[in-house]
Formats: C-alpha cells, sequence, structure tokens
C-alpha cells in the first residue's frame, strides 16, 4: 500500500508538476494578452484623437464652404443688380440713338426742303431778274 501510495504520490507529484508548467503558460499568455490589449488600447485613443481632429477639420471646412457659398451668392446677386443696371443703361443709349436717328431724319428732310427752297427762290430770283432786263429794255 506503500508503494501504491508513493506511486500515487509521483503521479499527483508530475499531475501538479505539469499543471504547473500549464500555469506558467498561461500566466505568460495572459501577460502577453494584457499587452496586446495595453498596445490595442494606446491605439484605439490615437485613432479616437485622429478621428477628433478629422471631425473638427471636417466642421471647420464645412464652416468655411459655408461662407463661401454664402459670398458666393452675394456676387451673384451683385452680379444680377449690375448686370440690370447696365442693361436699362444700354437700353436708354439704345432709345436715345433711335431719336437721334430720328432728329437726324428730320434733320436731314427740313435740309432737303430748305435746298429745295432756295433753289426755287434763286430761280425765282432769276426769272424776276429777267424780266426787269426785259422790261428796261
Amino acid at each position: 500500500a506503500l508503494k501504491n501510495a508513493e506511486k500515487e504520490n509521483g503521479t499527483l507529484q508530475r499531475t501538479v508538476d505539469d499543471l504547473t508548467e500549464i500555469n506558467k503558460d498561461l500566466s505568460l499568455e495572459i501577460s502577453e494578452s494584457r499587452s496586446t490589449v495595453d498596445g490595442l488600447s494606446i491605439q484605439i485613443s490615437e485613432t479616437q484623437s485622429t478621428v477628433d481632429e478629422l471631425t473638427q477639420l471636417n466642421q471647420d471646412l464645412s464652416l468655411e464652404l459655408h461662407e463661401s457659398r454664402t459670398q458666393l451668392d452675394e456676387s451673384r446677386t451683385l452680379m444680377s443688380l449690375e448686370s440690370q443696371g447696365w442693361e436699362e443703361e444700354k437700353n436708354k443709349l439704345i432709345e436715345e440713338k433711335q431719336k437721334m436717328i430720328e432728329d437726324r431724319n428730320k434733320l436731314k428732310k427740313r435740309l432737303r426742303e430748305s435746298e429745295e427752297t432756295l433753289v426755287n427762290v434763286a430761280n425765282h430770283k432769276t426769272s424776276l431778274e429777267s424780266q426787269k432786263i426785259e422790261l428796261q429794255r
């Protein structure tokens, strides 16, 4: 029975030794896992910091884009108003040009009429002078 007990004790000792070895291996794996988790935690923290920076940059760019669109809209409105003003001025100048052309045509007509009158008066004068000469003879 003692021999059996010693044999069983040896077997139990080997089992304890095996379990101790397994325990050391598991402790090492747990330690390595903790290191990996710590490294991943650092990476997550750095990634979150990058995400936060990119989110802020996105907000800044969105605000800048909104301001640019507002300025563009204001510029378009101003250009539209200026264009309307130029169009009105152009139309006024076209009307003035038309009136000047009409006035010029009226003046041309009056000049022709005056020239005709002048020719008629000159002809009448010549006729009267001819009659005067006839009468004087």
